[in-house]
């Protein structure tokens, strides 16, 4: 996963952690929506989501504002 303009990495443990509290208050009534890398990895962890979807979306990192669409 792309992390370098990061100052630290968002790491495993804080991704299951964010899933554990995304599960909780859903689990309370509240909506919950989360955005996040289409990785193996996620797509594992939110498996079990009402819905999952996976989105194009533009990405300008850096000066060159021609990048084309990620997911």
């Amino acid at each position: 996963n792309f992390t370098s303009y990061a100052g630290s990495e968002f790491t495993e443990r804080e991704h299951r952690d964010l899933h554990a509290l995304a599960v909780d208050v859903s689990q309370r009534g509240a909506l919950v929506v989360l955005s996040n890398h289409d990785t193996p990895f996620t797509r594992n962890l939110y498996r079990d989501a009402a819905k999952l979807e996976s989105l194009l979306v533009p990405r300008a990192i850096s000066c060159n504002s021609r990048r084309g669409l990620a997911n």
